[in-house]
């Protein structure tokens, strides 16, 4: 697996909409499979965040996995 070459594509989705709740779930998990723990941490903490923003918002959350 290319894991780095996946992150930069992942990167580049989050660029577009840095709500893209997938994009970061799925960069984190390659952040740990190339053994960078620290990183996929920042991913899955910027997910919980998302989540509590769009809650308090009234958003919702499900439509941003599409």
């Amino acid at each position: 697996a290319n894991h780095k070459k996946a992150i930069v594509y992942f990167d580049r989705a989050l660029k577009l909409n840095r709500h893209y709740i997938a994009a970061w779930i799925f960069m984190g998990w390659e952040f740990i499979e190339s053994k960078q723990p620290g990183l996929a941490g920042v991913a899955f903490r910027w997910v919980s965040q998302v989540f509590a923003d769009l809650s308090m918002s009234n958003g919702n959350p499900e439509k941003q996995w599409i």
